[in-house]
Order: C-alpha cells, then structure tokens, then sequence
C-alpha cells in the first residue's frame, strides 16, 4: 500500500462533499475511506460506489489495518503517550537516514545530529 494518500485526497473530498447532511469532519472520514479504496483497488474516485465504502466499513480490522499503515505514530506498544509516540516516529525517521553501516544518508541539514 502506498504511504500517502495525498495523490486521491482533493478528489476524495470532492466527491464527500457531494453528500448532503455531512459536517466538515463527517466529509473527511467518507474522503480518506474513498482514498484507501482508491489506493487499495486501483480504482478512480468517481467510480468507487457507496457500497464499496459501506463493505470496507463492515471489515474494521482491515480499515484498522490499513489506517495504521498510513498514518505516522508509534511502531511498538512501549509508547503509550503521545510523547511517546512522538519520539518513536522521531526515531523510526531517523533510523531511515542511516544505512547498515551506521553511515549518515539523508540531507545535508540534518548530517549534525550523527557526529
């Protein structure tokens, strides 16, 4: 699954917003539920019915899981706070920028924090 549902969003909150009766928070949800059947299925917004949303609705392990995987926080059950959680996502990034040999691979503003 991609890690971003950036390219589906505008389009997902469009067609929520087409929905009468929905408050702006109400439009979200249908909107990133929308994008992760986009993502998930290949499949354009306009063409995702309201019985596609309704079905991944009724699966709420796999919304679960899938929701996990998108969104940052914490990768293990030891942060239980949100402080926690942010400084796991801190560290789960910045192990990204250091190869196996403990070598510094990201961007030049950040090549400070491993000396």
């Amino acid at each position: 699954m991609p890690n971003s549902v950036a390219p589906y969003w505008e389009a997902a909150r469009t067609r929520s917003r087409q929905l009468r009766g929905l408050d702006g928070t109400q439009c979200d949800v249908l909107a990133l539920i929308y994008a992760l059947i986009a993502i998930d299925d290949g499949t354009a917004i306009d063409d995702i019915s309201h019985w596609a949303v309704r079905y991944r609705l009724l699966d709420v392990e796999q919304l679960h899981q899938d929701l996990s995987a998108l969104l940052p926080g914490p990768l293990d059950q030891g942060a239980t706070t949100v402080e926690g959680g942010i400084t796991e996502l801190y560290r789960s990034r910045l192990d990204e920028l250091v190869d196996d040999h403990g070598q510094y691979t990201g961007t030049p503003g950040l090549e400070q924090l491993f000396k």
